[in-house]
């Protein structure tokens, strides 16, 4: 009997702990409000574009993950705000001078071509910590709503940043300026200008 009554309590241990851990990823995969791991970063209540920079009159929304460039317009407009150009997309790069907003790369909403633009947009080598290049912390692949024309092609890409070059294994190369193909599974932030009354 004594017996029997700890073999319950060890069962009854793991399925609190089975439950407590359903409810913590539960949390996760439904908390798209939160989607930052610093709380100074979190779109909270019901204020979609809850971020801004200083001296912009720009509000940044919390962050979409897995969404094509089709998906990322929509959404960002069901919101009530748009994807942000590539020029607005490099103003949340940090610690890497040539594609920082004025530097070395080319890439912009007045030089958008695939073939002459992405000169000196390689971004800068990473010291392997997440968020290192991004003012929000973003780690991975944004959208910006700049297509880049392939000549008698049409546009195939848009331009994005790549906070960090290679997802899922430890980066190389972080605040890539590059295109993707339109069709890729990345993620956005929308923005939203901020009127004043």
């Amino acid at each position: 009997m004594v017996q029997m009554d700890s073999q319950r309590k060890q069962y009854l241990r793991f399925a609190i702990f089975i439950v407590l851990v359903f409810v913590f990823v539960l949390t996760l995969s439904t908390s798209c409000d939160i989607p930052y791991d610093k709380d100074v970063f979190a779109c909270k209540d019901d204020n979609l574009f809850c971020n801004q920079l200083e001296n912009s009159d720009i509000k940044w929304s919390g962050r979409i993950d897995g969404i094509s460039f089709e998906e990322a317009q929509k959404y960002c407009e069901e919101i009530g705000g748009r994807l942000p150009t590539i020029d607005e997309l490099r103003s949340l790069i940090r610690n890497c001078p040539d594609t920082e907003p004025g530097g070395k790369c080319k890439l912009s909403e007045e030089c958008f071509d695939a073939a002459t633009c992405q000169e000196d947009c390689e971004g800068c080598k990473s010291n392997g910590q997440d968020g290192y290049f991004s003012i929000f912390d973003d780690s991975r692949t944004l959208w910006s709503s700049t297509k880049l024309s392939y000549g008698e092609e049409g546009y195939l890409s848009a331009a994005v940043v790549v906070f960090n070059y290679i997802e899922n294994t430890p980066s190389t190369m972080g605040a890539v300026v590059i295109n993707a193909e339109l069709s890729a599974s990345l993620r956005a932030r929308c923005v939203l200008e901020d009127q004043e009354e």
